[in-house]
């Protein structure tokens, strides 16, 4: 049980809607309690034609008993404590409070005391006559004056009044489970099985300390649970980031790859591109040197022809026309088309490759049996479950029998304490066969 409160929030008296102490506070089947007043604007803000009431807290949709808020359970519980801390407070901090005892004209004297047996707060005159009377002259009063420290009083329990007919409280239906006025009991549960409800309390607080010993068997199971759900958001957040960064790694070594083939194709087309240009250039340096030697020869046969000397004429005559007939022979041996009609093509199939790098690698979730974790995925101790045993290998360097020194049969929890004879180890071709069995919640190292 106690373990189960300090698991709990603690329990405020203010209602979460208006911030204020309780007034007529009315609890919801998710458990959650506000004032009626509060649940009343709620519901007008929803829609008077609706049925139903989502709560301000949690959000959950309550159908409401004939589709009104009087019909939910009302927190007498939560009303007493809620004036309790009301009246402490008022007396604490000794605020000016109104007198309870003659408010005429919603106007009335400050009140100097409080009386702890009315449960009202008096002004100067109503004390006094609060002592002049016979019947209620020995009531505890506390003045709010004092600079004294003040003893708190008890407030006592008041009548109670049904929401609905604005009766006394009176009967408990046992059918119903619920607490009925006269007029409830009359109509809608007078065949039912009842009882005054100042004798069911016993009966009552027995069976809430019996829910409260059944969820302490439920707290600790949910509570193994929770860590070990919250270690795998870890253990998948670890995980997640060794994905990212196993992608990226081979996403830039792809990119190398990439940008290599690249390169060694830049260097294949220039080795290509190069050789082709000199073939052609060879080709060009015979065409230009033919049409020099040509064009020269023709110059000097057309400049030796209009010499009027035929001595000058014959001396050179020979010579001139014998190589002019060379270069023409040559020139019509000569191929006049470039003899490499081949160019550079780069086959680069984009589509087939964008089509594979679309496809390639994948993620998803693959099932891997918890027997076969080994140590080496880092998975085989945090995802151990309680009085659940979990095997794992851990590779040795020699075999067992000079490592077995090294290895203990025990676990060290991370408290400092030990569960020995919780672990197990057997050889296996110089493999660790270890088997562990957790008896509680909490980190450990096996030594």
């Amino acid at each position: 049980a106690a373990m189960a409160e300090n698991t709990s929030p603690a329990i405020t008296m203010t209602c979460e809607v208006c911030s204020e102490y309780y007034t007529d506070p009315l609890m919801l089947p998710c458990l959650h309690s506000f004032c009626k007043k509060c649940l009343i604007k709620a519901k007008e803000k929803q829609g008077s034609a609706d049925t139903s009431l989502k709560c301000p807290t949690c959000d959950t949709s309550i159908n409401l008993p004939d589709g009104k808020i009087e019909g939910l359970t009302q927190n007498l519980w939560f009303e007493h404590k809620s004036k309790e801390a009301s009246i402490k407070r008022k007396i604490v901090s000794k605020e000016v409070t109104s007198c309870d005892k003659c408010i005429i004209d919603d106007s009335s004297d400050a009140a100097v005391v409080y009386c702890c047996d009315c449960g009202q707060f008096l002004c100067d005159l109503c004390k006094k006559v609060h002592k002049r009377s016979r019947k209620e002259a020995n009531h505890k009063l506390i003045d709010l004056e004092t600079k004294e420290s003040i003893e708190l009083p008890t407030v006592k329990h008041e009548a109670i009044y049904c929401i609905q007919h604005l009766e006394k409280l009176t009967y408990y239906c046992k059918d119903c489970d619920k607490l009925v006025c006269q007029i409830c009991l009359n109509i809608h549960h007078k065949s039912h099985n009842y009882n005054y409800y100042i004798d069911e309390g016993d009966t009552a607080r027995k069976a809430l300390k019996e829910s409260v010993a059944s969820c302490d068997k439920v707290i600790p199971p949910v509570t193994e649970a929770i860590a070990n759900g919250e270690k795998m958001l870890e253990q998948i957040a670890t995980h997640k980031e060794e994905m990212r960064q196993e992608i990226k790694e081979t996403f830039e070594k792809l990119k190398a790859a990439l940008d290599k083939r690249c390169n060694d194709l830049l260097m294949e087309t220039e080795e290509i591109a190069g050789t082709k240009r000199n073939s052609v250039e060879k080709q060009l340096d015979r065409f230009r040197k033919l049409v020099k030697q040509v064009s020269h020869g023709r110059h000097l046969a057309s400049s030796v022809s209009e010499r009027t000397d035929p001595g000058e004429v014959l001396s050179v005559k020979k010579l001139i026309t014998n190589q002019l007939e060379e270069f023409i022979e040559e020139s019509k041996k000569l191929p006049l088309e470039i003899e490499d009609k081949k160019v550079v093509v780069a086959r680069l199939d984009i589509l087939t490759l964008s089509k594979e790098i679309n496809e390639f690698g994948s993620v998803s979730e693959v099932y891997i049996d918890p027997a076969a974790y080994c140590i080496d995925s880092g998975l085989a101790i945090p995802l151990a479950t309680v009085k659940k045993k979990r095997k794992f290998k851990v590779a040795l360097p020699a075999g067992i029998d000079k490592a077995a020194s090294y290895l203990k049969a025990s676990f060290i929890k991370s408290d400092g304490s030990k569960e020995e004879g919780r672990v197990v180890i057997a050889n296996d071709n110089n493999t660790a066969i270890v088997s562990c069995t957790p008896q509680s919640i909490g980190g450990y190292e096996l030594s």
